[in-house]
């Protein structure tokens, strides 16, 4: 299991069976939203005040990428066949729309046509 940790910055991979943090992961500015892919390999995090979104390896517990996103990024999705990776931009009024192999954003807004980041 996963939990962000939005007041220093981290997140915590817990091991639910014990009951206790297993590992921590430094990530970026007040973390806020995460989501797993469908296979478990990787962990995607919204940092709502870096205006980012960490890419984590699971396997390595490591930061695999950091993908700039629109201001205030708070909730993830991962499309079932896990990409794309959606990001709400909640100040902005953006979706930013991931690919998760490369880890590359287009962002989309209610006034604007896609375009390539």
């Amino acid at each position: 299991m996963y939990v962000t940790n939005r007041g220093d910055n981290t997140l915590s991979v817990l091991d639910v069976g014990a009951n206790v943090a297993v590992a921590t992961v430094p990530v970026g500015s007040a973390p806020e939203g995460l989501a797993v892919s469908p296979n478990g390999a990787t962990v995607y995090v919204a940092n709502t005040l870096s205006n980012t979104m960490t890419v984590v390896d699971t396997a390595s517990r490591s930061v695999r990428a950091t993908v700039a996103m629109g201001n205030f990024p708070g909730h993830i999705a991962v499309a079932p066949g896990g990409s794309p990776i959606y990001v709400t931009n909640r100040t902005s009024g953006t979706i930013a729309v991931v690919d998760a192999l490369r880890c590359r954003r287009r962002l989309h807004g209610p006034a604007w046509p896609a375009h390539e980041a």
